[in-house]
């Protein structure tokens, strides 16, 4: 179920009667099954070296390809095995982010938020989380807020307050409705009951409770999981991956065990299969932010 490096092979194309000819490999991002039906090579991030990582995306990079461009960068941003390269990881965000590429530009107002291959300025970061919503007016505030760079913590977050009740009103109907902002959907996930790990209690409610609230009282639709295995997860992630287009909006809520990594850049959500010490059983945050990658 994970989203995987897929270098699909080339196409046979015939130009005029005489001239048959195979088009170069092509590589996207999918999940290992669909690479496999269509004939593609792939490595899995968490097994891959980083040379291996790199063949796939750096020729397409080279030519200018934003989204390459952007891999490339997070493949040396996350170092993949070998320590992070900032300096590469910055370069080829710049790329990506003066083409206009949303993710380049945040991920490059993180590196400078944070002092990672560039000296810390959180002015130039501003700047670039401005560019990557848009905004014609890049000067950054006064004093330029907290990162907008999605983080994908094990920590529980407290329950939205309820809505306030509906006012009842003779203007006309909401902007909104004129607007082709997507379908709103919800991935909840609450774990209680673990095979292998401590049993935690109220997590499974709390993810029942918020469910409820962002259904009835903000029109999500959503996917409650509760007490979910590794595949329960994955495989709704990956159907999700497969629905949501460009349009819609996607917001993940997990309560359950975590584990940070030794350098404390990187984390894990727990399912309840997870076994203690067994990383190949959790769920990385990189793989969580590979589906929301996918998924633009």
């Amino acid at each position: 179920m994970l989203l995987v490096d897929c270098l699909l092979p080339g196409q046979i194309r015939r130009l005029g009667r005489q001239v048959t000819f195979l088009t170069a490999r092509r590589p996207m991002k999918t999940s290992a099954r669909d690479c496999e039906i269509r004939g593609g090579e792939y490595v899995a991030w968490d097994r891959a070296s980083y040379a291996t990582a790199l063949k796939v995306w750096l020729p397409l990079a080279n030519e200018g390809d934003r989204d390459a461009q952007t891999y490339v960068g997070e493949i040396n941003e996350k170092g993949l095995g070998v320590a992070p390269n900032y300096s590469e990881a910055e370069k080829w965000y710049r790329r990506a982010a003066e083409a206009g590429h949303p993710r380049a530009a945040v991920n490059l107002g993180y590196l400078y938020e944070q002092g990672l291959g560039v000296p810390k300025d959180p002015a130039q970061a501003a700047i670039w989380y401005r560019k990557a919503v848009g905004a014609k007016d890049v000067t950054p505030p006064a004093e330029p807020t907290a990162s907008v760079r999605p983080t994908l913590a094990p920590a529980v977050p407290a329950l939205p307050a309820p809505p306030p009740p509906p006012q009842v009103s003779a203007a006309p109907a909401p902007v909104r409705q004129h607007l082709a902002l997507g379908k709103y959907h919800a991935l909840v996930i609450g774990n209680d009951d673990y095979r292998s790990l401590p049993r935690l209690g109220g997590a499974a409610d709390g993810a029942r409770e918020v469910a409820r609230i962002l259904r009835d009282g903000y029109g999500f639709q959503v996917t409650v999981l509760t007490n979910a295995s590794r595949y329960d997860v994955l495989a709704a992630l990956n159907d999700l991956r497969q629905r949501l287009d460009d349009k819609d909006n996607l917001l993940i809520y997990y309560a359950g065990h975590g584990q940070s990594a030794p350098d404390g850049r990187s984390g894990y959500w727990l399912p309840v299969d997870g076994e203690p010490d067994q990383p190949a059983s959790w769920i990385a945050n990189a793989a969580i932010t590979e589906f929301l990658s996918a998924m633009n």
